[in-house]
């Protein structure tokens, strides 16, 4: 059963075709079996194909690597650890943020040991903040 697509796969430009190949997961195989043949016709052959596949998926995973692998510099903690009051004033009464990355975000985008040292980082601050303020009064 052949599907039709909008626009038709032979239709795509090459750059579209190679990225259909080299995203398995995210086509059908009808439309993967098109993009296939299409770059076949286009003068790429199936063994460029599967290696350029195989060559994006080693890239990926050593993105998601790095990317979990990641840290906050000293430097980084130490500006963190100063403005996390500012940081969490601004996020309650203006509902901005200040900080780059939310701590969904960096968790989303992969960034493990960042969002652990992150949450880590404001709570105790942030709580140190509230009990110095506390016994002030």
């Amino acid at each position: 059963m052949s599907t039709n697509y909008n626009p038709p796969i032979k239709d795509k430009d090459t750059k579209e075709l190679l990225t259909i190949v080299e995203n398995v997961e995210d086509w059908k195989e009808d439309a993967l079996a098109q993009a296939r043949s299409e770059l076949v016709k286009r003068g790429y052959s199936i063994q460029q194909q599967k290696n350029r596949a195989k060559s994006k998926k080693r890239y990926q995973k050593r993105v998601n690597s790095i990317k979990a692998e990641a840290t906050y510099s000293k430097w980084g903690l130490f500006a963190l650890f100063i403005f996390a009051p500012f940081i969490l004033a601004m996020k309650l009464i203006l509902s901005t943020t200040l900080s780059g990355d939310t701590f969904l975000e960096l968790k989303e985008d992969g960034y493990e040991k960042k969002w652990k040292q992150r949450l880590l980082v404001t709570t105790l601050v942030n709580l140190t903040w509230f009990v110095i303020l506390y016994l002030s009064v």
